[in-house]
């Protein structure tokens, strides 16, 4: 069987380790990434009885297997910002999907923070060859200078120099997302290099019990599962390139995901189902002691993704920059393990939302700063995905079961606690339960401290971050700007959006109070809060028509929201500011049929060429008001 060939030649690379002579300087180890996408830890080593990974079984078996690593965030190029600079994307201002929303190369990228790049040029300064075979998807501006090389054939084998040190990142996109939406012709055709033994039996696979057991779904994890095979194949090849270039023993080899796997409730969510990754690091013998690597080992400790590049820099013999959030943690006299890592989650593609969340080594806790949206907002891409598609026929035909239940919510909690041991599929959510006070209380504490240190940049929203952005340099540095005329604004900012997520009549006065704010952001949130409102006074009425001609358009968005105001929100939605049109397209589609007016202004943002995120807004909203099924890419 060709997969058992697969780690027999692995097996022989590993052991003729020690007779191979290496190019390069023997006091400076090359790196290699291999990473893929969309894929949680559903490996045979990580105790997937059906996942079928010879190689990186391995692997795994020689290096290092890390048990509790998760991204910072659950989605691809929030992560990636976050991982090349070591740095939250909330910190950075990069943590909303695709910045700018155009998904192209002209999105409004933030810039990075003066004094920050990525741990890529650290490396290239160092002497290191680095390329990068070919994603790079980092959700900033990028600097000159990351690569030596970039592009599908880029490889350490494009170095002049054969004896100079290289860092090299290999990336299988074929686990992707995207990879979901093909036929099942083309699926076959893709894995026609698989053998008998390595397909999958979709009848033997129980699908997790956030996901329905139906065919259709167990059809779609056995075709998750054959990418992640051909991945094993990948891998196998990179491997074979060292050995076959006499690098294997001064080369490092790391394995990891970009966050959890591509279907309904695992990415983009803080769930473990959409954090937790497979993450191996293998080191040659004459490595293992100064990374203080133990073959056939599996460490525990809480990792998270803003730890790899300072994880690799050390590895690399340079000093950790001091701007860097995350820590190395494999070489001698690391930082000790953490008790805590925080993900956060904002804008994914489309549809506004921000969630934190904070896990330690049995529970985590996830906050959501706007729990008065529903969990699964309709996202034009999501929606494409088989199982998604399933889900959605399950709900019309009536299914109340578990498995659909998080689809069905039109409200989300302010907060849930779960026990990832007892229930590593995050389902019973134990924040209400009084035997859970104290941890419940334990985690509030943390993730307030957490945001209190971290500045949050989320707290502006969007459009005004961007704004406020050009005007201070980097997104980074907004919040230093504004505390340096208003000592305390973050603070106060701090506590109006979590008062404001489930109002109560007695915060009327402070609302309204707050509305008149000299700061845009400070009055859009009020607005909100104050549209929240399950009852209006006279009062409350008076400051929406007041903000109904704020020079903000987020604040004129949400009064007109709350108002019913129609030609304010369409005045928005032909906004230069395509960050203003995304807000002002959900806004709309949230109105429900009391936006059927605005059906010609709709279909005008459907034919939107510049910003497929606000075609897509407005595609949803139609397909509602006009009982139509049409998709838009």
């Amino acid at each position: 069987m060709f997969g058992l060939n697969r780690v027999f030649v692995f097996m022989g690379a590993m052991v003729l380790l020690l007779g191979t002579v290496s190019n390069a300087d023997p006091e400076r180890p090359n790196i290699v990434w291999i990473s893929t996408e969309d894929i949680g830890p559903h490996i045979g080593c990580y105790g997937d009885p059906t996942s079928i990974t010879p190689t990186l079984d391995t692997l795994a078996e020689r290096g290092v297997r890390f048990s509790a690593t998760h991204t910072v965030t659950p989605v691809c190029a929030t992560n990636r910002s976050s991982m090349m600079a070591g740095m939250y994307a909330s910190t950075l201002g990069s943590q909303h999907m695709r910045s700018g929303g155009k998904g192209n190369s002209n999105t409004l990228f933030p810039d990075l923070p003066k004094g920050v790049k990525p741990f890529t040029m650290y490396l290239r300064d160092a002497g290191y060859f680095c390329s990068n075979s070919v994603k790079e998807d980092f959700n900033f501006a990028k600097p000159e200078g990351v690569w030596d090389t970039l592009g599908a054939k880029a490889h350490w084998r494009g170095r002049e120099d054969k004896e100079q040190p290289f860092f090299s990142v290999f990336n299988f996109t074929a686990t992707h997302e995207s990879y979901a939406h093909i036929s099942g012709k083309d699926h076959e055709a893709r894995v026609a290099q698989l053998t008998a033994e390595e397909r999958q039996d979709p009848d033997k696979i129980s699908p997790p019990p956030y996901h329905p057991n139906t065919p259709e779904v167990r059809l779609w994890w056995a075709r998750y599962l054959e990418n992640i095979t051909l991945m094993d194949h990948f891998i196998a090849d990179r491997l074979k390139e060292l050995e076959e270039d006499g690098l294997s023993e001064n080369t490092i080899v790391v394995y990891w995901s970009d966050h959890g796997a591509g279907m309904p409730r695992n990415k983009r969510w803080l769930h473990d189902s959409g954090t937790l990754i497979p993450h191996v690091i293998y080191a040659p013998e004459k490595w293992q002691g100064k990374l203080n690597i133990t073959p056939g080992t599996v460490d525990d400790r809480l990792i998270t993704s803003i730890d790899f590049a300072p994880n690799t820099l050390q590895m690399a013999g340079l000093e950790i920059p001091g701007h860097m959030q995350g820590q190395a943690f494999t070489m001698k006299g690391a930082p000790e393990a953490r008790t805590y890592i925080h993900g956060i989650r904002d804008r994914m593609d489309e549809r506004l939302d921000m969630i934190r969340s904070v896990r330690d080594e049995r529970y985590k806790y996830i906050r959501y700063y706007m729990p008065y949206k529903p969990f699964e907002q309709n996202l034009g891409y999501a929606e494409r995905h088989g199982i998604k598609r399933e889900i959605r026929r399950l709900i019309a035909e009536g299914d109340t079961s578990q498995a659909t239940e998080f689809w069905r919510l039109k409200a989300k909690p302010l907060e849930q606690l779960f026990d990832c041991e007892a229930d590593p599929h995050n389902m019973v959510n134990l924040a209400a339960d009084p035997k859970h006070k104290e941890t419940l209380e334990r985690f509030r504490a943390e993730h307030q401290q957490w945001m209190m240190e971290n500045k949050d940049t989320s707290l502006i929203p969007e459009p005004e971050l961007h704004r406020l952005g050009l005007k201070y340099g980097s997104r980074n540095a907004v919040w230093d700007a504004l505390e340096k005329e208003n000592p305390g604004l973050y603070n106060e900012t701090l506590e109006l959006i979590q008062r404001i997520g489930q109002p109560a009549v007695n915060d009327v006065d402070y609302l309204i109070s707050k509305a008149k704010s000299m700061h845009a952001h400070v009055r859009y949130w009020s607005t909100v809060g104050l549209g929240l409102l399950k009852e209006r006074n006279k009062d409350v009425n008076e400051q929406f028509k007041s903000a109904l001609k704020d020079e903000c358009p987020e604040v004129r968005i949400a009064a007109a929201q709350a108002l019913g105001a129609l030609d304010v929100l369409k005045d928005a939605l032909e906004s230069d500011e395509e960050l203003v049109r995304i807000v002002a397209a959900q806004a709309i589609d949230e109105l429900d049929e009391k936006a059927e007016a605005l059906v010609p202004a709709l279909e005008a943002a459907r034919a939107d060429k510049n910003n497929k995120y606000v075609s897509r807004i407005a595609n949803q909203a139609l397909n509602e008001l006009q009982g139509t099924n049409i998709v838009v890419r």
